[in-house]
């Protein structure tokens, strides 16, 4: 068996996708809005932001593009 590691697939892809908590990956164009320490998307999946995460994801979705 292989496996490849969340570091390693965020190499693979552009600087849009950002890692939120220990499993996720999102696109920050598909985030409809953050709350605390959730994210809303476009499609209203709620997805928890990690605490080690959080800043960087709202430093990321509030960045102008």
């Amino acid at each position: 068996y292989w496996y490849i590691t969340i570091k390693s697939i965020l190499q693979l892809l552009d600087d849009d996708f950002l890692q939120v908590n220990q499993g996720t990956i999102v696109n920050r164009r598909y985030i409809k809005g953050i709350k605390k320490d959730c994210m809303l998307l476009k499609d209203n999946t709620s997805v928890q932001i990690g605490r080690k995460y959080l800043s960087s994801v709202k430093e990321a979705y509030f960045s102008p593009d």
